[in-house]
């Protein structure tokens, strides 16, 4: 099915992000797709721009478009973060609220959640708490390549 995710309107500005890392870069060549692989979350925890209801909700949302734009059978795979994070944001809210967020909104048919924790990232897999050197990115790319193909 060919989810035609390029044309304005289509979708909201906000999956962007998720546009980006499921298909390409906006303006480049849409591949055709029938699954989807979200991985959001600790940018959003960690700038406290939203709390994490409004975080669930428009994630709620993004999967419901993306489910619609992929059609029958088309999946979404909904990463919970892989951060080491355990304090609280600005707002006094935790990553683990937010990892809560994702696996409520996609707690449907077509959808599937991934805990980010089972990607069995090490302490020397990662540059700091947030982010992944190579062999976190390799061990990320077998995690998700195991999930169905990636």
């Amino acid at each position: 099915h060919h989810a035609d995710l390029h044309t304005p309107g289509k979708l909201p500005r906000r999956a962007t992000v998720a546009h980006v890392v499921a298909v390409g870069p906006p303006n480049g060549p849409l591949p055709l797709a029938s699954d989807v692989w979200i991985a959001l979350g600790y940018n959003d925890w960690a700038g406290a721009v939203w709390t994490a209801a409004e975080y669930g909700a428009a994630y709620d949302d993004l999967v419901t478009r993306l489910l619609a734009e992929l059609g029958p059978g088309g999946r979404v795979y909904c990463q919970t973060s892989t951060s080491l994070a355990s304090n609280a944001n600005s707002r006094g809210e935790t990553l683990a609220q937010f990892d809560a967020a994702t696996a409520t909104a996609c707690a449907r048919p077509g959808a599937y959640v991934v805990t980010g924790s089972l990607v069995g990232l090490l302490a020397e897999d990662r540059a700091d708490v947030a982010h992944l050197k190579d062999s976190g990115h390799a061990k990320l790319a077998a995690f998700t390549a195991a999930m169905g193909g990636w």
